[in-house]
């Protein structure tokens, strides 16, 4: 939830930072793409992240729990 917030956050500061600097130009589109393309990548780097640390403390477990036995 906190990267969700993080993200939404980021957005949102781009797009106002894409405003300010473009002075309302035509390159705004461009730039608007750029910007939602960078932040998709990061969402989409903080998935596979987060479901590869998921999965390897999974088999951690599941490793530990066959020990017992």
């Amino acid at each position: 939830m906190k990267l969700a917030t993080g993200i939404g956050a980021l957005a949102v500061l781009s797009f106002v930072a894409i405003l300010w600097i473009s002075g309302g130009d035509n390159s705004l589109l461009s730039m608007g793409l750029f910007a939602g393309l960078g932040l998709g990548a990061i969402a989409i780097t903080g998935s596979i992240v987060k479901w590869l640390r998921n999965r390897r403390r999974r088999q951690i477990m599941d490793m530990r729990d066959s020990a017992l036995w």
